[in-house]
């Protein structure tokens, strides 16, 4: 079974305004991208929001310096419709996590129905 991949506009936005300082992040996220339609459940599960959301390391070519620098991807796999959303994008080294809150906040704000 393979999900459709669809980044929500905060997601756009991160890869805009990361995209001035990572000349290279399209092709990182090309990668994840494949990666994810054919196992949704990839990353780690967030336990503060009950295992719905799962957050996944990826390479920042940029930086050369493999996962554990790169970037972190947030997303929400949603088996009822067989679809992926991104829901955020951001650096380890200049962002060290995000707060559950502002997870759930995006998804309101979003309009993304969660299926608990």
């Amino acid at each position: 079974m393979s999900y459709d991949v669809i980044p929500l506009e905060r997601f756009k936005r991160d890869v805009k305004q990361l995209s001035k300082k990572y000349r290279h992040i399209k092709e990182d996220l090309q990668e994840l991208e494949a990666l994810l339609s054919e196992n949704p459940t990839e990353g780690d599960a967030i336990p503060e929001l009950k295992g719905f959301f799962y957050k996944i390391r990826l390479r920042n070519t940029d930086l050369r310096k493999g996962k554990r620098a790169g970037y972190r991807v947030v997303y929400y796999p949603s088996e009822e419709n067989e679809t992926i959303f991104l829901v955020t994008l951001y650096v380890k080294g200049e962002k060290e996590n995000i707060r559950p809150k502002d997870i759930l906040a995006i998804m309101k704000q979003e309009k993304i129905g969660i299926q608990t």
